[in-house]
């Protein structure tokens, strides 16, 4: 042996590694666990959003996955939602060990309690403050007892920025953005460095020790690109500096610590010789067939056959996705711009039939206001100034008020009134089910009387029509239009097509009673032949499937065209 490069494998160098790999093709060699894994190890898995897609593998394909029984609907093993940064996987460690206790952080609104600590679990908030400490104690109990059961803890490391309380506390969100109220003298923003995040997750490692001395970390970073970022830097900057530290933290970890091993999902994604080709347009969202790709290696390494699985419809995390959506609008996207033709008042098809907009460079107003499913339980009242007002959170009302100041603004700029661009009253998936219920109660779903529909309206849908004639009568042009009519393409929503076209026929002609014009869109496209599975979203949802609610670029930008037309 001249130097050591001589004995070393194919995959050690750059060429036959990396460049003279097919796009599309695996790369042999690139991870093979450092411990002993089989399929009776038990797994447990939390972290940021990715780690899903791990944990739903594992249970597909015969490992001893053990999700959470308090929420399993989000894929993870503990009831807390995501958990972006090491700094907030310590904070519940210590309280699962007795370190810490966890007190306040109690947001009260409009009747309801919200835990600031993980307010994606209940959304709707508890009853009481005593139901909601009682619900922390239930997960901060599971926290211990997936830990004490199990053999590897895959986490995934998410983000470097947080918020802060002033006394120590870290939140896995800013409040104010899904609950409680925005402080500037009591909420703060911190970007841990890579010293401060190393110490973090090395101390959540060996809390979990604490628990189950036998216990293997598996960790990997998200290859999702920051939502938004309240650094000082740009997005694109802000990024690259936190994955870097996410990255070289997960990597000093596993070359130091036989018991901490690294899996590359992120490389995987997100490193230049992939060229992007697994993020959706938005250059954020992986597709479905970045995580099968990411998952692929996963099996290699482990040296199983993954079993072969049906894309599903339900919208396991569809209420993660509107959750991103909201954040964009209002976080890092929003901007007034006075010269707009259009307002957009809805829910999370505003988002992105803004982006659409925004490629063609025509400004917008307004945007999600609410959730779909807070738009369909009628959670707003109707009001004779503002037209309504959400009930949804302190931080939905901020967005209408927002928007009317935005409305009066463009205004007196343009001396005309923009037109309202609405989906108010549609909100599909809920919607239908409601119609469905009220059908079934009735005795009216083998015998359909089209006639007695209307009273559904008129009973469930009283507030959305209130709301809809407020902008009429105000003089407002109202462009109410249709959700995307998709559901053939998707098994579960096939199941239920025939009732939501009923359900758009129906309210197509209650909108157009009130005085606003409605866009069917089922119908448009059908009698233009445009109905293709081109139109439907790629973007991937908890239980594999893709999400039906949404639609692709190319759907919005259809509908923007019509809407700029009309």
């Amino acid at each position: 042996m001249t130097n050591p490069y001589e004995t070393l494998g194919p995959e050690k160098f750059w060429r036959s590694a990396v460049a003279d790999i097919r796009p599309g093709d695996a790369f042999p060699g690139i991870w093979a666990p450092k411990y002993a894994i089989d399929n009776q190890s038990g797994f447990i898995t939390a972290g940021s959003c990715f780690a899903q897609h791990v944990g739903k593998w594992l249970a597909a394909n015969g490992f001893r996955f053990s999700p959470s029984k308090i929420a399993p609907e989000f894929n993870f093993s503990f009831a807390l939602g995501n958990i972006y940064t090491p700094a907030l996987m310590r904070q519940w460690l210590e309280a699962a060990t007795g370190n810490r206790e966890l007190d306040g952080q109690i947001a009260e609104q409009d009747g309801r309690f919200h835990d600031l600590l993980c307010p994606t679990v209940c959304k709707n908030g508890y009853a009481s403050e005593a139901e909601l400490l009682a619900a922390r104690q239930a997960a901060i109990t599971e926290i211990a007892d997936q830990i004490k059961g199990t053999d590897l803890f895959v986490f995934t490391l998410g983000l470097t920025e947080a918020w802060r309380h002033s006394d120590g506390t870290v939140y896995p969100m800013c409040p104010g953005t899904l609950a409680g109220t925005f402080d500037p003298e009591a909420h703060h923003f911190h970007n841990y460095s890579h010293a401060e995040t190393l110490e973090e997750m090395e101390a959540a490692c060996r809390l979990a020790r604490a628990l189950n001395p036998g216990i293997r970390f598996l960790l990997t970073v998200s290859p999702v690109p920051l939502t938004a970022t309240a650094s000082n830097s740009h997005v694109l900057v802000a990024t690259t500096y936190s994955k870097s530290i996410l990255r070289a933290v997960a990597g000093e970890l596993a070359a130091h610590h036989a018991w901490i091993d690294y899996f590359p999902s992120f490389e995987l994604i997100a490193s230049p010789p992939i060229g992007g080709r697994y993020f959706e347009p938005n250059q954020r969202n992986v597709r479905p067939e970045g995580v099968a790709f990411v998952m692929s290696h996963l099996e290699a390494g482990l040296g199983v056959k993954s079993k072969p699985t049906v894309a599903g419809a339900a919208p396991a995390d569809e209420d993660a996705i509107c959750e991103e959506l909201l954040l964009e609008n209002w976080n890092s996207n929003h901007r007034t711009d006075t010269s707009a033709r259009f307002c957009l008042v809805g829910d999370s098809h505003m988002p992105l039939l803004a982006r659409s907009f925004t490629r063609k460079n025509l400004p917008t107003l307004g945007g999600m206001i609410m959730m779909g499913a807070s738009w369909a339980a009628g959670k707003f009242r109707p009001d004779a100034e503002d037209f309504f007002v959400p009930l949804e959170s302190r931080a939905t009302r901020h967005h209408w008020l927002q928007t009317l100041e935005d409305l009066t603004a463009a205004e007196k700029a343009t001396g005309q009134k923009p037109v309202i661009v609405t989906n108010i009253g549609l909100n599909t998936r809920a919607s239908v089910n409601q119609l469905i219920q009220w059908l079934q109660a009735r005795n009216m779903l083998q015998n359909l009387d089209v006639n007695k529909c209307f009273d559904f309206f008129n009973e469930v849908k009283a507030p959305h029509k209130a709301a809809i004639k407020a902008f009429v009568d105000a003089g407002y042009r109202v462009l109410v239009f249709s959700d995307p009519p998709l559901q053939r393409f998707y098994e579960k929503g096939s199941e239920i097509e025939p009732f939501v076209e009923l359900y758009e026929k129906l309210f197509c002609l209650v909108v157009r009673s009130l005085g606003a014009e409605f866009i069917l869109v089922r119908e448009r496209m059908e009698a233009e032949g445009r109905i293709s599975e081109t139109l439907c979203s790629q973007t991937l949802l908890a239980d594999g499937g893709r999400d039906w609610m949404h639609g692709s670029d190319e759907y919005y930008d259809i509908i923007r065209d019509w809407l700029v037309a009309a």
